[in-house]
């Protein structure tokens, strides 16, 4: 066997979330334990919630979870992509932005050096992706590998979102299809089809950023991400804290039919049982089919927001978490290795309106291609950068590891996107730049390409 051909899931007992220690369990083990009070703890471990929430002013709060998991795939980057993925969504579902992060691993002494570096590329490069940083972290020697994140996040303490605040009539959205629990133990015992493989990991590579820029510009009571404990279990968590009953209209939740497939032969996670156990009381299932309520306390890794919203702002809500899932699934482009660099190109020219580019830039958009002058940058971000910044002779560069459609956005916003990158990198000598926030910039383009829609494609 290859060095580096390793299959982590061989050296786990259990996967992803589903390794969580059950709902019920876990109230067992904190009972009793005194809770310190202080006038600056808006959210603690009392509230079951899904992060703390420390106020720092009246404009800031911090925002900290941590979650780590054994592997849930073979491949070490898709682990790490997936586990990062889930430990940033803590931060979402509270309608924070996530800020810091700390690496927590364990992994094997065997575990050959490059799956290693592999994983933590994979959890750098999905950080990075949702405008945070790494900055350290802790790793210690295990049989069993594990990896996830402490993180930090900020919000402004008037619009934390817990999952205790729904309220009577309230509408509840959910961002994500319910299975992922289902299709990972399936592909575990090798039945899993290739589409429902690659749907699984679509799903849990996916942030609940888009999800989160959505309701926060609405009226949403109460949240939280559906993970470990299911759908039923956090629902059940979010009805007990906010002391209301829950219709979950089950025709309408998107269960992935492969998933519903395996769960009426009986080919289940064990904490699917660990999640009915402890939400089961609360729950009426009136005629709901088994597998389906099987598939309702599936343990989910890095799936969706469960959102309760008022009534008036529901269907906005999902109208522009859809335009904003578009627009960001456009910027970041497809997976596709013939286009593995997206090319913004800023030349050099002396008719250019030094009002508007004062730094006498021409911008113009590149068509994909990777000139020569970024061949070195090039080699580098492969080795792990994130983008990169090159002079060339007839003016620089911005490279993104990762493709842009570079017809989503109109080209006057690239202007604003180059001349960032011009006035924050240092292009006096080629380079890559890897501190170049262009997660910030995605965000930037994603709400121009909103301005453009509500004005009729008007450039102000």
């Amino acid at each position: 066997m290859p060095e580096n051909d390793v299959k982590l899931t061989k050296l786990a007992k259990c996967a992803g979330c589903g390794a969580k220690v059950g709902a019920g369990v876990l109230a067992q083990l904190l009972d009793g334990i005194q809770v310190h009070r202080d006038p600056n703890l808006l959210v603690g471990f009392d509230k079951s919630d899904d992060a703390s929430v420390y106020k720092v002013s009246d404009d800031l709060a911090l925002v900290q979870t941590v979650d780590f998991f054994p592997p849930i795939a073979d491949d070490p980057y898709l682990f790490g992509q997936i586990a990062a993925t889930n430990a940033l969504s803590d931060v979402y579902a509270m309608g924070g932005e996530p800020k810091l992060c700390l690496n927590i691993m364990a992994v094997p002494e065997s575990m050959p050096k490059e799956a290693v570096h592999q994983l933590l590329r994979g959890g750098y490069d999905k950080v990075y992706e949702a405008g945070a940083l790494i900055t350290g972290g802790h790793s210690i020697l295990d049989d069993e590998p594990k990896y996830g994140l402490a993180v930090t996040g900020f919000v402004h303490p008037d619009r934390v979102l817990t999952n205790s605040g729904a309220r009577p009539g309230d509408v509840l959205l959910l961002t994500k299809p319910i299975g992922i629990g289902v299709l990972t133990t399936a592909q575990k015992a090798e039945m899993l089809s290739v589409e429902g493989r690659a749907l699984a990991e679509e799903l849990m590579t996916t942030l609940n950023k888009s999800a989160r820029d959505a309701m926060v510009k609405y009226r949403v009571h109460a949240c939280t991400d559906v993970t470990g404990f299911g759908l039923l279990g956090h629902s059940y968590e979010m009805a007990q804290g906010s002391d209301v009953e829950l219709e979950l209209e089950v025709d309408a939740i998107d269960l992935i039919p492969e998933a519903l497939e395996f769960a009426n032969m009986g080919l289940l996670p064990a904490g699917m049982y660990r999640n009915r156990a402890f939400a089961e009381a609360g729950v009426d299932a009136g005629e709901t089919a088994l597998c389906r309520q099987d598939l309702l306390y599936d343990p989910q890794t890095a799936g969706g927001l469960l959102m309760a919203v008022d009534p008036a702002d529901a269907e906005a809500v999902a109208a522009c978490r859809a335009k904003a899932e578009e627009a960001f699934s456009k910027l970041n482009g497809s997976a596709d290795p013939a286009h593995d660099f997206a090319v913004l190109a800023a030349t050099y020219s002396d008719e250019t309106d030094r009002d508007q580019h004062p730094s006498g830039y021409t911008f113009t958009v590149g068509d994909g291609t990777l000139p020569a002058a970024c061949e070195e940058a090039a080699q580098a971000l492969e080795e792990g950068q994130f983008s990169g910044v090159v002079e060339a002779d007839d003016g620089f560069y911005l490279i993104l590891r990762k493709p842009v459609d570079l017809e989503a956005v109109a080209p006057d916003y690239f202007d604003a996107l180059l001349q960032a990158a011009a006035d924050s990198a240092d292009i006096s000598t080629t380079r890559t730049y890897a501190d170049l926030d262009v997660s910030r910039f995605y965000d930037e383009l994603i709400a121009a390409r909103a301005e453009l829609d509500a004005s009729g494609g008007e450039v102000a």
